[in-house]
């Protein structure tokens, strides 16, 4: 046997026994990124007819000691919230309704910035197709924003939420005080009734 025939039978355990341990062994740990932000859906009826206006709010509750910029920050730099709807085949998103941002002043930018904190509601309006069967679909959201503080900012990461909304007769109105044109802030948590 020639030695190149020995060294490539003493490597190939070795480079198997190397791509099994790479192939099973276990991954490096994964740092759950720090969520400051969550959020609740709540639609504007318990039911709606095919081919009518919907409209869901997102109520956003931020971590007391840290704010998320508007969804119009005051720096292009800056990473707007964002709220993205993943509807039903067929359903079509209209408009956004962010509230108004206030306007802070931090040690690192000598510019007040315009950032959300606390509790804030924003508004999506959508349409239930006309021709939809009577059923619950499933309405998916993700509010990605940018979480920070007075001290830093932590890497935007993204929440999500969901809701199913109901296509049927008898549908009432309900959480209208979310819908108000005055709706945006220290909002009241969808339950019972409105």
């Amino acid at each position: 046997m020639s030695r190149r025939h020995v060294e490539l039978r003493f490597l190939s355990p070795i480079l198997f026994a190397t791509a099994t341990l790479a192939l099973a062994g276990p991954a490096a740990p994964q740092l759950k990124p720090e969520q400051k932000a969550s959020f609740v859906l709540a639609a504007d009826r318990t039911a709606y007819d095919a081919g009518s206006p919907a409209r869901v709010a997102a109520l956003v509750t931020i971590e007391s000691g840290w704010h998320v910029n508007s969804h119009q920050p005051t720096f292009e730099w800056l990473i707007p919230t964002e709220l993205t709807l993943e509807l039903p085949a067929g359903w079509k998103a209209g408009s956004f309704r962010y509230p108004a941002a206030k306007m802070q002043r931090f040690a690192f930018e000598k510019e007040p910035l315009a950032v959300y904190d606390g509790d804030v509601v924003i508004l999506a309006a959508l349409q239930v197709p006309p021709g939809t069967v009577k059923a619950a679909y499933p309405l998916k959201a993700r509010l990605r924003y940018q979480a920070c503080n007075r001290e830093q900012c932590l890497p935007p990461v993204t929440a999500e939420a969901g809701i199913q909304l109901t296509v049927g007769p008898g549908g009432r109105p309900q959480h209208q005080d979310l819908f108000s044109p005055s709706a945006g802030s220290a909002p009241r948590k969808p339950g019972g009734s409105p």
